[in-house]
């Protein structure tokens, strides 16, 4: 019998860029281990900022992100390995100039992942979609900029990620072993040596 018992890991990495004109945008990384027949992944969904925050005495509010407006990306091994070259300095950009891309039968989804000097040093995680069906609208671009102490975040939890991208735990049950005879036990006279 194989009984299949899957740990989960709960969580996400969420990064939040609200801008005083409203121009912001969040990001969240999620990590989907594999299971059996299914490679892992990691879900990046990116929001643009809906509200600006309110500083006025007593009426104090944050910003606000508009999830129902993200766009919500697919990330395999490849596309995180790519990013991960990039954290580590050995490429300039995930998939060359162009990016990632992705297709399915509605859209056509580029991924950006870039690191950047100007005006600040840092990595921009882009995303483009484009709608593949006939009076699509516009496509819709989102964007946040990382600083140096936001990838270095990020870095350690793609990291982390590979090997639950890869495997997986599975429980199986097993028959116990029969216990081992007790040396200092008595020998029965019939099976005595001498």
């Amino acid at each position: 019998m194989d009984n299949q018992t899957y740990r989960t890991l709960e969580g996400s990495l969420a990064f939040y860029h609200p801008t005083g004109n409203g121009n912001g945008s969040a990001v969240r990384f999620e990590l989907r281990p594999a299971r059996r027949g299914r490679e892992g992944c990691i879900f990046a969904e990116i929001a643009p900022q809906k509200t600006r925050a309110v500083r006025d005495p007593g009426q104090k509010r944050p910003a606000t992100f508009d999830w129902q407006a993200r766009i919500v990306v697919k990330l395999g091994l490849s596309d995180l390995c790519a990013m991960m070259s990039v954290l580590e300095g050995r490429e300039d950009s995930a998939g060359g100039e162009r990016g990632l891309f992705h297709q399915s039968a509605d859209a056509t989804t580029v991924i950006g992942f870039r690191r950047v000097t100007e005006p600040l040093a840092g990595y921009v995680f882009e995303v483009s979609r484009k709608m593949r069906t006939q009076n699509a609208p516009d496509p819709v671009r989102l964007r946040i900029v990382l600083g140096e102490n936001e990838a270095c975040a990020l870095r350690h939890v793609l990291a982390g990620s590979f090997f639950h991208l890869c495997f997986y735990w599975r429980s199986q049950e097993v028959a116990p072993l029969e216990p081992e005879p007790d040396p200092e036990e008595e020998v029965d006279a019939e099976d005595a040596p001498f």
